[in-house]
């Protein structure tokens, strides 16, 4: 044989090999998508990247022309202007508000319920009534949290009864569920195309962008009927009235939760602002023109949320969601994204098997000296060899979304080469010093290891049991989904 046929029977074996390995992969993560595991592993490649970006550390952004400011109640003003009181004072947060609108921001979104107090004294109706009034006087630049879910039927109407108030001043209402992953907010409901926008940030980005639009000359495009809904929160309250179907609830949840995309954690760094509201340096700054502004509150455990940075308050997450719209991640080509998944797990998939085939060899050689040093220096040299692998990803995807806005979740490809690495790896490996491609003296020494071609056959069997039974399973979901729909 010569050695030019030797080599492109090399080629056509390794052809093979990835062949395989790309169907077995391919079938696994069909298997990981129908049982949730493909979106675990997502989850938790974006909670990694997040905090490699993030880092731990609360970012410290001036208030300045294009940045989100988020304003608190801090735990000291708390104390001292609301006597540590919740619900909170009416007629303080009046004047909080007051004083933010005094500095003529763009827009505010308050995450605070607003509703009226239950079993509320002269005092606090009175206040009620001075905050109510100048919320509708601002309605234009407000977007109100959505209440919370009344307990007894009179709380119910008393709320109901303020949002259809509210609604009729044209006051916008905002939903402000965030939505948690492995015990960390890293990710966002966005509204589908079309779809109405529910969320606080969403709704003041969509202001933004009308205005934006109007400044430009699209402003027709905008307000075309039916295609820009700014308010979907008191329409539905005001359908649910209309039909009496829902008497005894708020305005009903949307029945699409939109997509799922995550927080831009690099722009958050850059571009969002907090200041407590009792802070020297927010009561001597003179103006928040052009800013859009979150109002929440910081005083306790109870709206606090893990995050890349740390625990957070609510109501910075929401200014988070805003930057992340107005800075949204960079889109790229999805041949781009599944080469580099390819890339990622082919070269995992290759190291392993190729650790495995070097560790068989070696444990054939141990057995024909009595020794274990070369098997252990093999496998050690792997655990090295894979660690490095593992940081050179993460450092490659750190850079990418640090300095190009991508971000990458290369671990599910990975896991799934991974696995196939060690499906596949030993069992060729086994296979190989069963008896086939080895020296004679080798093949000598594995026959005095009575168990060891034994053992190496029944491998082989069980893995690739497993292997066909993988694609077996996925191939049948596959048909089954097609099928149904």
């Amino acid at each position: 044989m010569t050695t030019s046929h030797q080599h492109a029977q090399g080629w056509v074996s390794m052809l093979k090999k990835l062949a395989k390995t790309a169907v077995f992969t391919a079938s696994l993560g069909v298997l990981a998508e129908h049982l949730g595991l493909a979106s675990l592993i997502a989850k938790a490649s974006m909670l990694l990247m997040g905090n490699m970006v993030g880092g731990g550390a609360v970012p410290n952004v001036p208030i300045a022309e294009g940045n989100t400011v988020v304003i608190t109640i801090g735990a000291e003003h708390y104390v001292q202007a609301y006597r540590e009181r919740s619900p909170l004072d009416r007629c303080q947060l009046s004047r909080d508000l007051q004083l933010i609108l005094s500095k003529q921001p763009e827009q505010i979104a308050i995450d605070i319920d607003l509703s009226p107090l239950e079993r509320a004294s002269d005092a606090e109706r009175l206040c009620q009534k001075g905050l109510d009034e100048l919320v509708d006087a601002h309605a234009e630049q407000l977007v109100l949290l959505q209440p919370f879910e009344a307990i007894t039927q009179d709380q119910r109407a008393t709320k109901t009864s303020w949002m259809q108030a509210r609604c009729q001043a044209q006051v916008r209402f905002g939903d402000g569920t965030l939505v948690q992953s492995l015990g960390a907010v890293t990710e966002m409901q966005v509204a589908p195309h079309g779809a109405p926008v529910r969320s606080l940030a969403g709704l003041i980005h969509q202001r933004q962008a009308a205005a934006s639009s109007q400044a430009h000359g699209g402003i027709e495009h905008l307000s075309a009927p039916h295609q820009v809904e700014t308010n979907p929160i008191c329409r539905e309250l005001g359908e649910r009235d209309a039909e009496s179907t829902n008497p005894e609830g708020l305005a009903p949840e949307s029945e699409d939760e939109g997509n799922l995309q995550p927080i831009h954690f690099n722009a958050v760094s850059k571009h969002l602002a907090l200041q407590s509201i009792d802070s020297p340096p927010f009561k001597a700054l003179p103006s928040l023109k052009g800013l859009n502004v979150f109002f929440g509150g910081d005083w306790g455990n109870a709206d606090t949320f893990l995050t890349p940075y740390g625990p957070l308050p609510g109501v910075a997450i929401h200014g988070a969601m805003m930057v992340s719209l107005q800075h949204p991640l960079s889109r790229y080509s999805p041949l781009w994204g599944l080469l580099f998944d390819l890339l990622v797990g082919i070269g995992f998939g290759l190291l392993v098997e190729l650790a495995w085939e070097k560790y068989h060899e070696a444990v054939v050689h141990d057995a024909a000296t009595q020794e274990t040093a070369y098997s252990f220096l093999v496998m050690s040299v792997f655990l090295v060899v894979y660690a490095a692998a593992i940081f050179a990803v993460l450092a490659v995807s750190y850079a990418l979304l640090k300095y190009a806005s991508v971000i990458t979740v290369p671990l599910v490809m990975a896991t799934s080469m991974l696995i196939d690495g060690f499906i596949t790896g030993p069992r060729m490996a086994l296979y190989e010093h069963a008896g086939h491609h080895i020296s004679p003296e080798l093949a000598q020494a594995s026959h005095a290891h009575l168990p060891f071609k034994s053992l190496a056959i029944a491998a082989r069997r069980g893995r690739g049991a497993l292997y066909w039974g993988i694609q077996f399973a996925a191939l049948w979901l596959l048909g089954a989904h097609f099928i149904h729909h």
